[in-house]
C-alpha cells in the first residue's frame, strides 16, 4: 500500500532591496572627528596625523602607498585632480565631485590672493600637505578645509582656500571606502 505524499509548498523568500555598497560614505563621520577636535593637537601634531586618527576612528581602511612620489599620500578613491593654471586651479568640473569628508593631498602648491572673510591678503604654500574638505563653494571656488600643522600650528583649525588664487602645484582629492 501506497502512502500519499504531499510535496510542501514553495519557500518564497524576499529580497530586501538595500543601497549599493558604493552609495556608502565615510565622509559624515571623518568630518564629525574633525570638527569635535578643533582646537586639539591630535596624534603628533602633523597634518597626516589628523586623516589618520579620523581613519582609524571610523573604522575606514589606512591610507595606501604614496603616489605619484614619496610623501604623495593617497587616503582612497580619487574623486577630483585639480591643478594651479594662469589664473588659478584648472579642473573646477571635478570640484562638484567633492564632498564634505573628502581628504585632500596637497602636492607643491602656492596660493596667494584676497582672503574674503578674513584680514585681506593671504599667502600659503605647501610642499605637501594634508586637509580634510569640509565644504565646497562652487560659485566662488572654494574649499573650506580642516587641517592641523599649518603655520606651526599643531592643532585642528578651519581655513578657506579659494582655488581662483592657487598659483602652483595640484591637490587630490580623496574619498575613503570600504575596504574591498
Amino acid at each position: 500500500m501506497a502512502i500519499p505524499v504531499t510535496a510542501p509548498a514553495p519557500l518564497v523568500v524576499r529580497a530586501i532591496p538595500i543601497a549599493p555598497v558604493a552609495s556608502f560614505s565615510f565622509g559624515p563621520s571623518i568630518l564629525d572627528f574633525c570638527r569635535a577636535n578643533l582646537g586639539k593637537k591630535i596624534g603628533n601634531g602633523q597634518c597626516g596625523s589628523l586623516a589618520a586618527e579620523a581613519l582609524k576612528n571610523v573604522g575606514a581602511p589606512a591610507r595606501g602607498p604614496d603616489w605619484p612620489g614619496e610623501g604623495d599620500y593617497v587616503w582612497g578613491d580619487l574623486v577630483a585632480w585639480l591643478k594651479a593654471g594662469s589664473d588659478g586651479a584648472k579642473g573646477a568640473k571635478e570640484l562638484a565631485e567633492v564632498r564634505a569628508g573628502d581628504i585632500i593631498q596637497f602636492h607643491g602648491t602656492r596660493f596667494s590672493g584676497f582672503d574674503h572673510s578674513d584680514s585681506g591678503a593671504y599667502r600659503m604654500r605647501a610642499q605637501h600637505h594634508t586637509a580634510i574638505v569640509e565644504s565646497v563653494d562652487l560659485t566662488h571656488k572654494a574649499i573650506t578645509v580642516l587641517h592641523q600643522n599649518w603655520n606651526h600650528q599643531e592643532v585642528v583649525r578651519r581655513q578657506t582656500l579659494y582655488l581662483r588664487g592657487m598659483t602652483s602645484g595640484w591637490l587630490r582629492f580623496y574619498r575613503p571606502a570600504p575596504a574591498s
